[in-house]
């Protein structure tokens, strides 16, 4: 049977079958503590071998639930650690969230998955986390870029997958967050990415610099046009994203990013390292509080 796979769960209720039927254990709230990667080799195996094979099969299963579950889930990230080389981006598999997320995804027909290596989305270039996560601190209703400053480099993105328990990880990723919301959010920076691209075409030197070296302050002032309050909302009455995206995000991205490279100029008027100095966050703040 190997090690057991250890499942943490809120709770479970058991319903005993009669003579005909089976014993069923209906769980809620599951979480995968150990033994996620076998799991989805189960699943795979489900699928491509005969039944009557996989019915003489045992595996062995531990449930935590209660109190419990934190101290077993402690455990077994610490056993993780000392076992295999694991990155950040790999706590976001533990993440209840997402997991729904991929599921609504997957409902939908298309496909999300948080692991290394793996692109997402029903787009022929799918995107990755990072777009994700990248995507969202753009959309997220602050009133200051401070996330998607943090988030605009790679040492940024492991820090907030580093914890997420944070306050910081919850303000993107929490119970109201679904699939046609991800969706939304990489939608709309993908096209002021691409407005922003196009411009730079054009204009290119210079103090145009800030486009290529800090396009995320372009990309989160850009979308405070959007309804930042209703990225979750599946409701009938919703905004039209898409509508708003091309109609308003496109041209509010080719204004605002002439807009930051004129402030740019002024606080900034002479000749320096731009890759140094356009990514700094006193540097944004300064632009957004002249631009608007």
């Amino acid at each position: 049977m190997g090690d057991p796979i250890i499942l943490g769960v809120e709770g479970l209720r058991w319903q005993a079958g009669d003579a005909d039927a089976r014993n069923i254990l209906e769980l809620s709230g599951v979480e995968c503590f150990e033994g996620f990667q076998r799991l989805v080799t189960i699943a795979h195996s489900f699928r491509e071998m005969p039944r009557e094979q996989l019915s003489r099969s045992i595996i062995r299963v531990e449930i935590v639930t209660g109190e419990d579950r934190d101290r077993i889930r402690a455990l077994c990230d610490s056993a993780h650690r000392l076992v295999n080389s694991t990155r950040p981006q790999d706590n976001l598999a533990k993440c209840r969230y997402l997991n729904l997320a991929a599921a609504e995804f997957k409902a939908e027909g298309g496909h999300f998955d948080c692991r290394r290596g793996i692109v997402a989305g029903p787009h022929p270039v799918g995107f990755s986390v990072a777009d994700v996560f990248r995507s969202l601190a753009a959309l997220v209703p602050d009133p200051l870029p401070y996330l998607a400053h943090e988030l605009q480099d790679e040492t940024g993105l492991d820090e907030l997958w580093s914890d997420i328990g944070s306050a910081r990880y919850g303000s993107l990723v929490h119970a109201d967050l679904h699939a046609f919301g991800i969706q939304r959010a990489v939608e709309a920076r993908r096209a002021t990415q691409q407005t922003i691209s196009r411009v730079r075409r054009t204009r290119d030197a210079g103090h145009y610099k800030l486009l290529e070296y800090a396009p995320e302050l372009v990309t989160w002032l850009s979308c405070r046009v959007l309804p930042l309050d209703r990225l979750h909302d599946g409701g009938r009455d919703a905004p039209r994203w898409m509508q708003i995206i091309h109609t308003e995000l496109i041209p509010e991205t080719e204004r605002v990013a002439v807009a930051l490279v004129e402030a740019y100029q002024q606080v900034r008027p002479e000749r320096h390292v731009f890759l140094k100095q356009a990514p700094k966050l006193d540097l944004w703040l300064e632009l957004i509080d002249r631009v608007r």
